[in-house]
């Protein structure tokens, strides 16, 4: 795996993803990327399709952020 910053414009939401995150989680992303920064990264694989981080990236796209550190 490699860590790296990746444009969030670049990555791909995947066709299926089983977790719903609610609006309110969403908030408490923020929040915490708001206090803490980002503390873990979103796991994508080669397409850049998100694997891991779904709700961390749409806190990340909430919040205005354009990077975002990744491992493929």
């Amino acid at each position: 795996m490699k860590l790296t910053k990746i444009p969030l414009s670049e990555l791909k939401k995947p066709e299926k993803n089983v977790r719903i995150h609610s609006e309110k989680q969403i908030k408490e992303f923020v929040r915490s990327l708001d206090k803490f920064e980002q503390i873990r990264p979103i796991v994508v694989d080669e397409n850049y399709t998100i694997l891991c981080g779904n709700g961390l990236f749409a806190a990340m796209v909430a919040k205005g952020e354009t990077e975002a550190y990744c491992l493929i």
